[in-house]
Parts: structure tokens; sequence; C-alpha cells
């Protein structure tokens, strides 16, 4: 089976387009925010102001610096004030990587976004804090737009505010009311949660959801207040990363089912329901394996998820066969499914041969007239008619495989292959049914 759909257009989760995309001001929104920081910064050394010396770096010099456009001298003394005080000065290190744009060297600016993430790694947040600090790792995620460790930077700002949000009830005069940008943080997070599905990188993208997803259960918050959270793509992704990883296939089991059981009329919800017999079939859950083979057939029987999932399940009967009885209702689900399917001209020939010599004398007159046309129609080759009547006869349903060459020999399909028609003759020749070739 196919994990994971390659992406190809606008964010998707399994075919679902996703509602947000990056609003109209998001760039604009940090250059508001960040500006509006910077005042009161600025506002607040004016009025305590360190005394300068000939030996000691102080902020306003740096500031100074900044502002008549001497970068690296600005940069110099910034590095030197971090490692010699306590004080945060992770606005001061984003603010000047957003004025030496063009001015510095690209490592240089880098290494200046990476400080200031140091500098937030160094301080505890707080409810005062934190609408500043998620402003700036927005500002260096956006930067690091293409580097692998961006979504750690997006997890530890949902992090952080769950981590304040947690120590709060909704009562507490000291919680924050609203938060800036939580909800492009938000839709930030899910269109990088699916970027890392795309390149193959599920535990980033597992991390991104469950962070989300915690936030969402904390309740009556400023998150809850100010992020529009779409509760269903939130579940899906979380299940789909965790069933990506082999490690992580119970988990990602009972994730899908939850959606499934949430949003059973989403349109992802067969795709969810595939992926999760996808990891009952890595963690050899058999009884919950063939309820949900069945489960699917019978909700989704339309969907594109039906007919892997049925390929899947004939499998299983064909290897159980020394088993009569066993079976029988994981058996009885699928053939269900077939006599009920109103084509099967999309279906893999994988499943058009394990359907004829699963289903055999169990298969409707018309079910075994689609699947034998199938079969003859797209056989350019002739050797999946070839393994159909070889199998049918080795399962002791000779029955079925004369009638399956003499519905292809008897010209009754017009569109029958040239080479679906010389196999069913060899065929009949070689076992010795001369009256076949004489139809």
């Amino acid at each position: 089976m196919r994990i994971l759909p390659a992406p190809s257009r606008t964010p998707q989760i399994f075919g679902v387009t996703a509602k947000r995309r990056r609003p109209p001001g998001f760039r604009a929104g940090f250059a508001v925010a960040i500006v509006a920081f910077s005042m009161v910064l600025s506002f607040n050394s004016l009025r305590s102001a360190e005394p300068e010396t000939a030996t000691k770096v102080t902020i306003s010099q740096i500031r100074s610096a900044r502002e008549q456009g001497d970068y690296h001298a600005a940069s110099e003394k910034l590095a030197q004030l971090a490692s010699e005080s306590d004080q945060d000065l992770s606005l001061d290190f984003v603010l000047l990587a957003r004025a030496a744009h063009g001015h510095l060297e690209d490592n240089e600016i880098n290494s200046l976004y990476e400080q200031a993430l140091s500098e937030l790694s160094q301080t505890e947040p707080s409810a005062e804090s934190l609408s500043q600090r998620t402003v700036l790792r927005m500002a260096i995620a956006e930067h690091f737009a293409s580097i692998q460790f961006r979504p750690m930077i997006l997890v530890d700002a949902l992090g952080e505010i769950r981590q304040v949000l947690g120590n709060k009830t909704a009562a507490d005069p000291t919680q924050p009311t609203a938060m800036a940008q939580a909800q492009s943080l938000y839709d930030r997070s899910i269109q990088t949660a699916w970027a890392e599905l795309g390149a193959n990188r599920p535990a980033n993208a597992e991390k991104l959801y469950s962070e989300i997803a915690k936030l969402s259960s904390l309740g009556d918050t400023a998150w809850s207040k100010s992020v529009d959270v779409d509760q269903q793509i939130v579940t899906l992704g979380l299940g789909w990363s965790l069933a990506m990883q082999k490690p992580r296939q119970e988990q990602a089991a009972k994730v899908l089912s939850d959606f499934i059981k949430q949003f059973p009329e989403h349109d992802d919800a067969a795709n969810a329901a595939r992926m999760r017999i996808h990891c009952l079939e890595q963690l050899g859950s058999t009884d919950e394996l063939h309820a949900a083979i069945g489960t699917l057939l019978k909700r989704w029987p339309e969907s594109e998820a039906a007919p892997d999932a049925a390929v899947s399940g004939l499998s299983i009967v064909q290897s159980m066969s020394e088993e009569p009885g066993t079976e029988s209702r994981l058996r009885q689900s699928i053939l269900n499914w077939i006599n009920q399917a109103q084509s099967a001209e999309d279906w893999p020939d994988s499943l058009v041969t394990q359907a004829i010599v699963v289903g055999g004398a169990s298969l409707t007159p018309s079910a075994f007239d689609r699947l034998v046309r199938r079969l003859s129609k797209q056989d350019s080759t002739g050797q999946r008619t070839a393994e159909v009547l070889h199998q049918c006869d080795a399962a002791g349903q000779s029955a079925v495989s004369e009638q399956v060459a003499a519905a292809i020999i008897s010209s009754e399909i017009s569109e029958c292959s040239q080479m679906a028609l010389e196999s069913a003759c060899r065929w009949a020749g070689r076992t010795d049914r001369w009256g076949l070739l004489g139809m």
C-alpha cells in the first residue's frame, strides 16, 4: 500500500486541502509585533540606561551602533554582552539580525538568530513575556524556513505556551487573555507538520501535532480564545505521523480509531481506516484486523481505500485456508463487497486475481462476469490469465477455471486481449480440456 500520498499542491491531509493558508500579512505581522516590542525595550533602556565606561559594553552602545548601521560592531558587542550578562537579549539579537540583512554575511545572520534561540533557552517563560517570546520564535523559524530544525523551534514555541497556560486556571487574573500571533503560530505549525510528513520526517510532524493537541486539551485558555483549531486535521495528522513510525503502530491504531469514531463523515475517514488496518497488520492483532477490514468495506464500499483493504483481507483468507470456519466472517464480508461492487475496472490486478480464486462459485453471475471481463481486457501479456487458471486448479476449483477459460475462448468478451485468449487456449490444451478449444 502507499503509506503517504505525495504532496502535490497546497498542503493537504490525504486529499483534503487545508482550509487555512498563511494570512496576507504574515511577514508584516512579525515586523509590526517586533517593532512594538523594540519600542518598549528602547523606552525601558532610556529609563534605566547603564553608565558607559571604556571597558564595559552597554546595551545602549549596541543599539546605537545598530541604528547607525555599524552592524559588525553591534554584533561583536552584543555577543560580548551576552557572555557577561544574565539578562535576556533575545530581542536585541533578532532586531540586529533583521536590520543587518544584506549587510552581513549569511552565516553571520544565521549566528545572530541562533544566539537569539540560545538566549530564549536560558530563561523561563512567564505570562508577561509569553507573547514576545512567541513572536521571536516565529521570526526565527521564518528565517530558518528551509532548515530541518525549524519544526523544533515551533515545537518549543508551542511548548512554552502550554507550560505557562497549563499552570493557570481560566479565572486566574495573571493568565493572558489573548495571545499575539497565536493563530499564525498554529497555521505555520500545521503547514510545517504537513511538509515534514511529505519529507518523510514523521517524528517532527508528530511533535507538532502532539503539542497542538495538548494545548487544545487545556480547555478555556488564552490559546482556545485566540486560535481556531481544526481538531479533525490535528487528530488525523497525529495518527498518520505515528503510523509512519514502525515503533508507534499501537498508539497510531488508537489515535486513528478515535478519529474514525469522532469524525466518521470526514472525507479521509476511509483512508484513516485503511491506515489503521496497516498498523494492525504490523501488530498482528488478528481479531481487530479482521473486524477493521470488514468495517471499512461495509462503511466505505466506494472509497479508494476499499480495494486495498480487500487485497489485504483476501491474502489473509488464502493463508488461513487450512483452518475452515476461522475466516468465514472475514471471507463473507469481502465476498459481499465484491458481489455488490458496480465496477472492477479500477481494481488492481492482484485484487481481480484473488477475487476470482477465493470467490469462486460464491460469486454472483454478474460479479463473475465483471471480474473475467476485467481480467481478459487488461491482461496484455497473458500472464495474469495463466495465474488465475493455475491457482483455481491448485485450490481445487477446476470448475471455476473452466468457466473462466470458456468465457475467454468463446469470444463472449469482445474486448478480450489476444494474449489472454492465447493463454486460455494453452491452458485448455495443457490440461486436456480439448472441448473448450472447439467453442
